[in-house]
């Protein structure tokens, strides 16, 4: 796999999103969000613990991806998944059922399309068709959008962000596609992620889906919980806006 990064927004805790969107804009702090941070212990608290992001690129595969969906769902695990379009026209009951069981939908593009090279008129049919294809499928318009290969301009992001997505690229690549070893892939990602980072796989290697297992294993020892690209970036949002209440109210306090 190549992959192409071009004008990233570097969010807090490396959370790659593309510019062109609204994902890498933090908006002001109110007076009552700031009030409501720093009173509700709870939030405070759930902001804080460390937490990662599945996500799962290039299905749905007829007999994987299921196999996947068992395992996140006997784990009580929440995952991405960045589907293509012309593989949830074949299989379009499993990408309900990834809807279904509570798991976020991306558009990955129609036929997994190197959006750099195939102007812009393609490039564009590519993601809309996707897009209408998992509102069709789910009833719900998907929120985030994947460039495969992480091929992107600034030609694409607008045609993204005019759309309404986010598009997400990720902080953890494995290589999973070369097919390694279950035990291979787990360490890898074990070793290199950190607090708030996308780790990226795909649900059409057999090899991928038999490392999942000992992933939540490893990371849950850990103390890690997993969650949807939405709420890693919500999270890290809030992580922003916490921190800010607390200089806001230091610097106010020393006024006084």
């Amino acid at each position: 796999m190549v992959l192409i990064f071009a004008t990233i927004v570097f969010l807090p805790n490396n959370i790659f999103t593309q510019s062109g969107t609204a994902a890498g804009t933090v908006k002001p702090l109110s007076a009552q969000a700031r009030d409501f941070i720093q009173k509700d212990s709870k939030i405070e608290a759930d902001i804080w613990k460390p937490c990662v992001a599945l996500t799962f690129d290039d299905g749905p595969h007829k007999y994987l991806t299921p196999r996947l969906l068992d395992i996140l769902k006997n784990n009580d695990v929440k995952a991405t998944f960045f589907v293509v379009g012309n593989r949830m026209k074949v299989y379009p009951d499993i990408v309900k059922r990834i809807y279904n069981e509570g798991h976020e939908v991306g558009d990955h593009t129609w036929g997994h399309a190197w959006l750099t090279q195939i102007g812009i008129g393609k490039a564009t049919w590519q993601i809309k068709s996707a897009k209408d294809t998992i509102f069709q499928t789910t009833g719900v318009k998907p929120k985030l959008f994947r460039p495969p290969y992480g091929a992107t301009n600034k030609y694409i992001a607008d045609i993204v962000a005019k759309m309404g997505m986010r598009q997400i690229i990720w902080n953890v690549d494995p290589c999973d596609w070369r097919d390694y070893t279950p035990e291979r892939t787990a360490n890898y990602i074990l070793k290199n992620t950190h607090d708030g980072d996308i780790i990226l796989m795909h649900d059409i290697h057999a090899n991928t889906i038999k490392a999942v297992p000992g992933i939540i294993s490893m990371f849950r020892k850990k103390g890690y919980v997993f969650v949807a690209v939405s709420s890693i970036l919500e999270i890290r949002n809030q992580r922003w806006l916490a921190k800010k209440a607390k200089q806001d109210n230091q610097i106010l306090q020393a006024k006084r």
